[in-house]
């Protein structure tokens, strides 16, 4: 939503310089177009799942946060949900009080075994991999799932 705007707001300004100092339609068009490919390219250097992950952890009211959907997130959120487990049961805590429940996890328990299946799926994913399927993202969740496990918090 935020990058939308932001492109309308470069459009409008490419605009008021488009009439002001009398420039052609391609220039409105190349402009633009750079404006949103360059745009594009900075949306891709933010991991959005940690991010949107570690948001909902630190949000104000623990009960609106969505915990079915950090399941359904990629493998790289693995470390920081089992760095933040006390943070997702108190979640779970606050839904159990809400008038209308909306998410399935609501017992730690299940919730605990269902990410330790993802976490199972993700290892054995990585395990079965050719070279040529090797990227950083995997490699440095596994390292902080090993982290993890070697200090006891798995």
């Amino acid at each position: 939503m935020i990058a939308f705007l932001v492109l309308v707001l470069i459009g409008l300004i490419t605009l008021y310089i488009k009439i002001l100092k009398r420039r052609s339609l391609f220039y409105l068009a190349r402009v633009n177009a750079w404006a949103a490919f360059a745009l594009l390219i900075g949306m891709t250097t933010v991991d959005w799942d940690s991010f949107i992950v570690r948001t909902n952890l630190r949000h104000s009211n623990p009960g609106e946060i969505d915990i079915d959907n950090y399941l359904a997130m990629s493998d790289k959120v693995l470390p920081l949900l089992y760095a933040n487990l006390d943070l997702v049961q108190e979640q779970m805590a606050r839904h159990s009080t809400n008038r209308v429940r909306w998410v399935e996890h609501l017992d730690p328990v299940a919730f605990r075994a269902d990410l330790d299946a993802k976490r199972d799926r993700f290892l054995l994913r990585i395990q079965e991999q050719h070279w040529q399927e090797w990227n950083m993202a995997d490699v440095r969740t596994r390292t902080e799932l090993a982290e993890l496990s070697a200090v006891g918090t798995l």
